[in-house]
């Protein structure tokens, strides 16, 4: 993500302007595999990008948090002084994400508590190249649809829209527009309306992990085909010892009815079983 201006020489096989929110921002994306060794080497706008990934049913460890909130712009961060939350939340990432310790890191949702402009910009601005180049996960909570915490949002609210293009994840939306855009924009949050739920569901597997990630402002009616499709894969493969869902809401409210993270993983489970 950027302001445009960059040459990539054409890297990227997606380069526009952000959709709905956050439109002077630019979002460059690709795909690219991994050789079996885990370790591949990029050049990107000039930069030595060193990729390295644990290997299929190898032992892998990541750092996961959620709700940073660092300056008090768009909501107030009572406790972003007191505890030097930027600073410490900079050093901790660059520290252990940097080292050779951790294989990947994400942010669990509510994403610094920003409507009308990504404030992450002043934080990964501060993270160093090796920690940016681990894989990076990420779902929405529900400060990252509407600013106050719950629906129907006001009309400045990002709706999701910004999540979804600046900390953008490789999700089911990617799959089903032939490749054409990552993103699935037909939703306009000028009708106080959210991103439909393909553009925040993934399954991955880094080492021996499956990740399920997911949006808990959608309803489970939406979501169990989704969770259906992702047990058939840990089924068919035995590099799989350990499952992580990742959702933000704990429990049903602030604009999630069915779809916290306890009722998911539990439908999960039963659906594994």
């Amino acid at each position: 993500v950027d302001n445009g201006s960059a040459d990539y020489s054409g890297f990227f096989d997606y380069e526009a302007p952000f959709a709905h929110r956050w439109t002077g921002l630019h979002l460059h994306s690709v795909v690219k595999e991994v050789p079996s060794n885990g370790t591949a080497v990029f050049d990107i706008g000039g930069r030595h990008v060193v990729v390295r990934l644990p290997a299929e049913g190898h032992g892998s460890r990541g750092l996961l948090f959620a709700d940073p909130c660092i300056v008090s712009r768009d909501v107030t961060c009572p406790m972003a002084e007191r505890f030097r939350t930027f600073d410490r939340l900079v050093d901790v990432v660059n520290t252990l994400v940097g080292s050779d310790e951790i294989d990947y890191w994400g942010i669990v949702g509510d994403n610094f508590y920003e409507s009308t402009s990504p404030i992450g910009q002043i934080f990964f601005s501060r993270i160093s190249l090796r920690a940016k180049a681990k894989p990076f996960l990420s779902v929405p909570g529900n400060h990252d649809f509407w600013i106050s915490g719950n629906p129907p949002g006001k009309p400045s609210d990002q709706f999701g829209n910004g999540f979804m293009q600046y900390y953008g994840q490789d999700t089911e939306a990617s799959l089903h527009h032939g490749g054409a855009t990552p993103f699935n924009f037909s939703a306009s949050p000028d009708e106080h309306r959210i991103p439909h739920l393909e553009n925040f569901v993934f399954s991955h597997q880094i080492g021996d992990v499956g990740f399920f990630g997911y949006s808990g402002a959608h309803r489970w009616s939406e979501l169990k085909p989704f969770t259906e499709k992702f047990c058939r894969w840990v089924n068919s493969t035995n590099t799989i010892r350990t499952v992580v869902v990742l959702g933000h809401w704990q429990r049903d409210d602030g604009g999630c009815v069915d779809t916290s993270a306890p009722n998911v993983w539990s439908a999960i489970r039963q659906q594994h079983e």
